[in-house]
């Protein structure tokens, strides 16, 4: 009696520890997924990570061998081109004159100079384009 209860016993611990396995072993597949996708994100230069991962579709992204994922690149590229801006590089420059250190704030863009503000190397200048 009592051996074919140690024998219920052993064979419950093996199943236990089978599916301890297989639990360990999703979790890891799990992590190398994130991992790659991570990788693949910062590759892809992604400003946000946590957002673009939301649009993503991980279930459909698989790990090779090598630990490359597949089905990533397309995903990436079709947010690349319905938001541009979740990446860098993607926004038109502005064009325009910005903030200079050491101009006044009272000088209106389209006003002339004043030749009594500025350096002997910009009076200069402003002077040679004015002969020319």
């Amino acid at each position: 009696m009592e051996q074919e209860e140690l024998m219920q016993r052993i064979e419950a611990l093996e199943q236990e520890k089978a599916a301890m396995i297989a639990a360990h072993a999703e979790e890891l597949a799990a992590v190398k997924r994130a991992a790659a996708i991570d990788l693949a994100l910062a590759a892809a230069g992604a400003r946000n990570r946590k957002a673009v991962r939301a649009l993503l579709d991980e279930e459909a992204v698989t790990l090779n061998g090598d630990g490359t994922a597949e089905g990533l690149e397309a995903q990436i590229e079709a947010i690349r081109q319905s938001d541009p801006y979740l990446f860098h590089g993607q926004e038109p420059k502005t064009v325009g004159r910005g903030f200079i250190p050491g101009e006044s704030a009272d000088v209106l863009p389209d006003a002339a100079p004043d030749p009594a503000h500025m350096t002997y190397a910009q009076l200069a200048a402003y002077l040679s384009e004015r002969t020319e």
